[in-house]
């Protein structure tokens, strides 16, 4: 992973919501969540922090950010991570055949994109939060919620694998993308804070209708596009 031509950027997450920070050494201190479950769960793990250190391999500058900012969508809310090393391939072939990959090594997550987007990297980084901050009880109290049978078995369909889902409802609850209503998001904002023990930050950014909302830049255009041919390559 480290050959010639590859680039490694090393920081610390700072802790705002939807900052657009510079990949640079940075330690900000976070206040904890009180009451949150899986926040207690964490709470003795040296394993997670308020502001892990996070490694990237490869990557140009833009792919980089997008992950930097969804690293801080959780600390910003009180999701505590491991460190991180975040490896950023052009091709499938770095991910074992699909859009990206987690996978432990001690105490640090590793995760392979081989796919842009924010939805991807939010996605990836739930599988990492899960398995550093979940313990077997609140993944049967999940599967339960939503009817789901295994937690990340590989004999049964990639939707139907509750590691899935709760991946995909951590990143859909914290999108950067606004919102006008809640009405289409209700049972994934009610999985979110069965999860996580909190309440989806994007509850608190729906746009009021009737409120002039700005034509959307390039980057929130490519964001939508890249999150659309995510969900489709999925299906």
């Amino acid at each position: 992973m480290n050959g010639p031509g590859t680039v490694q950027v090393r920081f610390r997450a700072p802790l705002r919501r939807s900052a657009r920070v510079a990949l640079a050494v940075v330690a900000v201190g976070l206040g904890s969540l009180v009451g949150s479950p899986a926040q207690e769960a964490a709470a003795g793990k040296s394993s997670v922090s308020a502001s892990p250190a996070v490694v990237f391999v490869g990557g140009a500058a833009d792919r980089r950010q997008t992950v930097a900012a969804a690293v801080d969508q959780y600390l910003s809310v009180g999701l505590l991570l491991p460190d991180l090393r975040i490896q950023i391939h052009d091709t499938k072939a770095g991910c074992d055949g699909f859009q990206g990959y987690f996978h432990p090594e001690g105490k640090l997550g590793v995760i392979d994109l081989c796919y842009p987007g924010e939805f991807l990297a939010l996605h990836e980084l739930g599988h990492a939060w899960d398995w550093f901050n979940l313990d077997d009880r609140r993944r049967a109290e999940f599967e339960q919620l939503t009817g789901l049978t295994t937690w990340r078995s590989t004999d049964v369909a990639w939707h139907d694998r509750a590691a899935e889902r709760a991946a995909n409802v951590l990143a859909g609850g914290l999108l950067s993308i606004p919102l006008e209503t809640a009405r289409y998001h209700q049972q994934v904002f009610a999985e979110f804070a069965a999860l996580t023990g909190i309440t989806s930050p994007r509850l608190a950014e729906i746009v009021t209708p009737g409120t002039t909302i700005p034509a959307p830049d390039r980057e929130q255009l490519d964001r939508l596009a890249a999150y659309s041919e995510w969900r489709h390559a999925q299906s």
